[in-house]
């Protein structure tokens, strides 16, 4: 019995210790199972903050790409941190590059955009790959905790003048309701069409290259019938008159005709005035916000030998239109012993009034046939090499530099015409609107908010003198109606672009398209046309 009993107490003794190894066993196997759980859990998490990173860092290159795009067409926008400066690659850096020039600061940290705005461990920066024109290659990389990530878009310039030498918003119907309405000879030379009615009294038109555009609406005939208007191929004096140039002429168009079923949608003059200062204010902007009293001089012509000055004496200060007065139209026609004490000799006389680059808002523009309005359309720093390589159609010597402040490289020339809150009164140009750098139609522009009808006035001769201008002619009531209506007296030669409500012109008018000179300064946007991640 006793050894019974000591056998049983030996059994009971390693079925314990059997116990205790399995338990620490399972207790070993847990941990094991925590620990492998906590080191996945763990990794997850970092492949989920890396991927995360991953991601964010392209989001940021594209909002960079996005954002300076924005930037060459829009400008440069003081006190937003997130809009980039420009800046210029000589090419294509790596991830590794990128973060050494960064790092060395050979990419200026004032460059560097972080979003949002006060951390450093995330954001972006863009660049152009040479220098953006009719088209930029821009480069952007995008940062996240150390993970970066390259996009690069080649875009393309564009601008509602870069294509059409005459466009017809009115889609109306009726018997007086129109895009154009053409009597007489007139001939348009390049792309054209309308959204509505072509109206053709008695009329010969010539379309030259093309092509002739209808959108919107069809009508029934002898509306938008190409019969009326069979297009052509320019060439040297043909129209007669057409210089034939490499600047003027343009291949006939493939098709010829076109057809879209939808409106193009053109800005208004106030859209347009919208983008052009940032405000939500329309043309009404530029009442406030403009270069009348300091970019207005008046210019004299000695008699004898036909040298043409600027009265600009420092000692004897003076402002063209005064009293906000917004009509330029007896300015025109000053007071002699006025020019007088302003510095004209007994051997000059008044000559004209001369438009600096810069904004410029006016209620009516009144030129008769005597009126000469002359536009510097060139830069400070452009004068000497204009002037040597002679390119510059008038020239008026003591030329100081541009008086209104900051605007010393600018090259463009906005005028702005609104509304007096009652009836708009008529605007008339006159063909002695003369660009002294002649070269650039799309320098000088003119946006019509004026329910008063527009009116440029022609010379009878062959060909017309051209008047070199990119217009828009439209705007909308508070009814959200569109109205713009522009009228070419005989003889009247548009070179440039015009977009307007409603176009009639009579006998002898040319309407020629010339390719806008575009450029960061110029344009109303840059389109994508190609965007793609770089490994």
């Amino acid at each position: 019995m006793r050894r019974t009993h000591l056998s049983e107490e030996a059994g009971a003794r390693a079925e314990d210790g059997s116990a205790l190894i399995v338990t620490l066993a399972l207790v070993l196997a847990l941990t094991i199972l925590v620990a492998a759980t906590q080191w996945q859990v763990i990794h997850d998490l970092k492949v989920s903050k890396t991927e995360r990173d991953f991601e964010r860092a392209l989001q940021m290159a594209e909002s960079g790409a996005n954002a300076y795009l924005n930037m060459l067409a829009k400008g440069l926008a003081p006190g937003n941190p997130l809009v980039p400066q420009q800046y210029v690659l000589p090419s294509v850096l790596s991830p590794q590059e990128f973060k050494q020039q960064v790092k060395n600061k050979t990419i200026p940290p004032s460059h560097l955009v972080y979003y949002p705005p006060g951390q450093t461990r995330q954001g972006y920066f863009a660049a152009h790959l040479g220098t953006p024109g009719t088209s930029a290659d821009i480069i952007a990389y995008g940062w996240s905790n150390g993970i970066v990530r390259r996009v690069r878009i080649h875009s393309d310039i564009y601008s509602i003048f870069d294509w059409v030498a005459i466009w017809g918003i009115n889609p109306g119907t009726g018997n007086q309701d129109y895009a154009w309405k053409f009597s007489g000879n007139v001939d348009v030379i390049g792309a054209c069409g309308a959204e509505g009615k072509l109206l053709y009294s008695g009329a010969n038109v010539r379309i030259w290259d093309g092509p002739l555009v209808w959108a919107n609406k069809s009508y029934a005939p002898p509306y938008n019938n190409p019969d009326i208007a069979p297009i052509a191929n320019s060439g040297p004096n043909i129209p007669p008159g057409h210089p034939g140039t490499a600047d003027h002429v343009h291949p006939i168009a493939n098709p010829v005709y076109k057809h879209y079923v939808r409106k193009l949608g053109f800005p208004t003059a106030d859209e347009a005035a919208n983008e052009e200062s940032g405000s939500n204010m329309g043309v009404a902007y530029f009442k406030t916000h403009n270069h009348n009293a300091t970019g207005l001089r008046y210019l004299v012509r000695h008699t004898t030998t036909g040298v043409i000055r600027e009265l600009n004496d420092p000692t004897k200060p003076y402002t063209v239109m005064k009293n906000n007065d917004w009509r330029l139209d007896g300015e025109f026609n000053p007071n002699k012993k006025d020019l007088e004490n302003l510095g004209m000799t007994d051997e000059e006389e008044f000559y004209g009034i001369r438009a600096y680059p810069g904004q410029y808002y006016f209620e009516q523009i009144d030129m008769t046939n005597q009126s000469r309005l002359f536009l510097r359309t060139f830069k400070d720093s452009e004068r000497p090499t204009l002037l040597a390589n002679g390119e510059l159609e008038t020239v008026v010597v003591n030329d100081v530099g541009n008086p209104n402040p900051g605007e010393s490289e600018n090259q463009n020339v906005r005028f702005w015409i609104g509304t007096t809150g009652g009836k708009d009164p008529d605007t008339t140009f006159d063909v002695n609107t003369v660009m002294e750098y002649p070269f650039w139609a799309s320098r000088f522009r003119v946006f019509i908010a004026s329910t008063g009808t527009i009116t440029v006035r022609g010379r009878n001769t062959n060909p017309p003198p051209p008047f070199r201008v990119n217009m828009l002619c439209y705007n909308k009531d508070a009814s959200g109606k569109g109205y713009g209506h522009i009228h070419f007296q005989s003889a009247t030669y548009l070179f440039g672009s015009l977009i307007a409500w409603m176009v009639d012109a009579v006998g002898g008018c040319i309407v020629e398209k010339q390719q806008p000179e575009l450029g960061p300064s110029n344009p109303l946007a840059y389109n994508a046309v190609d965007w793609r991640e770089l490994e």
